[in-house]
């Protein structure tokens, strides 16, 4: 006969484990749950971008203005709120906000955290990323760059049945970030990486001087750098270490009035990056443009 003291470790026993079985089950919904892009905007506060050992990440979807959904707009703070999403292109942006759990579609379940004449602002428990603490301070100021940078910035996470989310990726542009591997040490500059980015620079201060010579001449810059031999280069010059061309960017499209040329240097402290041009001919229009932002070393006329 089970003895009363059996009966209860057992009844603990079984309790233990329908709890884990739970946790476990419900973590796998979330995992297997819909993949969801959401875009990332920088927050209204810039000094709460580091919290702890965490990231705190600001979503297009964390504030919603009055006019950008249908729905009722008289949420209270602390209200639990699911929005309705929808695909834009390749993310998802809020569509509508309702009390209710949506019986279909795409939705994610939030707290409201405040409302002011209808302009919300959600919580979804997916604004903190964890980073390692003797990363943290490095990895923030990347992910500042990031999100300056021309590429948006976008998260994939995972919402089950119930809306509830869980972060799984994050992206710039079309590329998955690893920031743990951002943050990591910088690579160690020595002599023989400062010589490469002399020469880089040297090349392309010559070849800056080549194209203006080559608009004197034919009245338009070339559309291409080969174009610059056999009269100023034979042959052009090209990256010391990898043995590529140079970045060149036009516009024009047809006899370009207007040039982007530049170099990704090894040593992001070099002086030089401090008086290049920083110009980003990709978002201007250019034919082949780029963004000059270091540490590439770019000039433009």
């Amino acid at each position: 006969m089970i003895s009363f003291k059996s009966k209860f470790w057992l009844i603990i026993g079984i309790q233990i484990f329908i709890l884990i079985f739970l946790l476990a089950w419900n973590q796998l919904h979330l995992v297997f749950g819909e993949k969801v892009l959401l875009k990332l905007v920088p927050p209204h506060d810039p000094l709460s971008l580091l919290q702890g050992h965490y990231l705190f990440l600001n979503y297009e979807i964390s504030q919603l203005g009055v006019g950008e959904y249908y729905g009722p707009t008289d949420f209270e703070e602390g209200e639990t709120i699911y929005v309705i999403l929808q695909k834009v292109n390749k993310h998802y942006k809020a569509f509508a906000v309702s009390r209710q759990k949506p019986e279909k579609g795409t939705f994610i379940k939030g707290k409201v955290t405040s409302n002011y004449r209808g302009d919300l602002t959600i919580e979804y428990g997916i604004e903190h990323y964890f980073i390692p603490e003797e990363q943290a301070e490095k990895i923030e100021k990347e992910f500042r760059k990031l999100q300056r940078a021309p590429k948006d910035l976008f998260i994939e996470i995972s919402i089950d049945r119930f809306g509830r989310a869980l972060i799984r990726k994050m992206f710039l542009g079309e590329e998955e970030l690893d920031l743990a591997k951002i943050g990591k040490p910088e690579k160690k500059i020595g002599s023989r990486e400062k010589a490469r980015d002399a020469r880089r620079i040297a090349d392309i201060r010559q070849i800056q001087v080549a194209l203006e010579l080559y608009k004197e001449e034919k009245g338009a810059y070339p559309t291409g750098l080969f174009q610059l031999t056999p009269e100023f280069f034979t042959p052009v010059p090209r990256d010391p270490e990898t043995d590529r061309d140079y970045l060149y960017a036009y516009y024009p499209l047809t006899e370009p009035q207007d040039f982007h040329l530049g170099a990704v240097l090894e040593d992001i402290n070099s002086f030089s990056l401090d008086d290049d041009a920083n110009f980003n001919s990709d978002t201007a229009g250019y034919t082949n443009g780029f963004n000059g932002q270091d540490p590439i070393y770019d000039v433009s006329e």
